[in-house]
């Protein structure tokens, strides 16, 4: 079964910049989980607002999404993400994280 998993990030303000992981991240994204069918699609959608952004990825499998979640680059990405948050004032949180 599929599984998709959901990250929510909210900025204080519209002046604040929402976290982008950098190029060799997502070089090694598509790489490692788009192009090998592993990760099947990604989205983002942002509040009407524009103060909060849900990023969605959807994997084939509950698998490869712990397999991505324990990738070595996707765990040092998590901690450029965190220091991201503390720098700019914003909150992630996962939203879902379950079996579609």
């Amino acid at each position: 079964m599929a599984w998709q998993r959901t990250i929510k990030e909210v900025r204080p303000n519209t002046n604040t910049d929402w976290y982008e992981a950098s190029d060799d991240t997502k070089a090694h994204i598509k790489s490692t989980y788009e192009d090998t069918g592993k990760s099947l699609s990604f989205s983002m959608s942002l509040s009407e607002d524009t103060l909060t952004i849900f990023k969605t990825r959807i994997f084939d499998t509950e698998a490869n999404r712990n397999t991505f979640v324990t990738d070595d680059v996707i765990v040092a990405d998590r901690a450029v993400f965190a220091q991201h948050c503390t720098d700019k004032n914003t909150t992630k949180s996962a939203v879902t994280d379950e079996e579609i």
